[in-house]
């Protein structure tokens, strides 16, 4: 018998013991608590003031100004990545990647949108996201429009990006623009 197992009234061997979270003073509630929470809060990545603030142009006191700036910076570094890509592949007939190429560079986009948005905004990248955690609680409903349109902003403007760098070629495989506009956007195809 192990020494530091508790025994009944009489000596005997409890039959059951209750399991750890049935304990009323155990911290298993308030972990849960934690882990169900979401993963960004707000006042963690808020600017805390000093004596020279005035001197740091760059410097955005208001929070929902920085999440918003967040996510269109979020959005933009991953139409970037995977626009860049899908026109690569496609402009270039597979001769600078393949399939796997694609996906492979979008999952990185995805990662470098996640790294510069989730320290601030919480790293959305995308409307339906941002509505499903304010269904849920996670976002106040105010947050919304904020970040949708700091979304749908940021993956125009990276397209448009991905555009102006490739517009030469874009002009030279497809002058007309009929076939060049599945590279910026997913259509289905003409059987459905």
């Amino acid at each position: 018998m192990q020494p530091h197992m508790s025994l009944g009234p009489n000596g005997e061997v409890p039959l059951a013991t209750p399991s750890y979270c049935a304990i009323p003073s155990t911290p298993y509630r308030r972990f849960l608590d934690r882990c169900e929470r979401s993963l960004h809060r707000t006042n963690r990545s808020q600017y805390q003031r000093d004596e020279d603030h005035h001197t740091k142009w760059f410097v955005v006191n208001r929070m929902h100004v920085r999440e918003c700036t967040c996510e269109f910076l979020g959005t933009f570094v991953m139409v970037c990545f995977g626009v860049g890509v899908n026109n690569q592949v496609n402009l270039s007939d597979e001769s600078n990647g393949t399939w796997l190429s694609i996906n492979i560079a979008w999952g990185i986009g995805i990662l470098m949108a996640v790294y510069c948005s989730e320290g601030v905004s919480g790293a959305h990248l995308n409307c339906a996201v941002t509505l499903a955690h304010a269904v849920y609680g996670r976002l106040p409903w105010w947050k919304v429009p904020g970040y949708c349109i700091s979304q749908v902003v940021g993956a125009f403007v990276g397209a448009a990006a991905i555009y102006l760098l490739d517009y030469q070629k874009i002009q030279k495989i497809d002058p007309n623009l009929d076939t060049t506009q599945g590279n910026f956007a997913t259509y289905p195809s003409d059987d459905i």
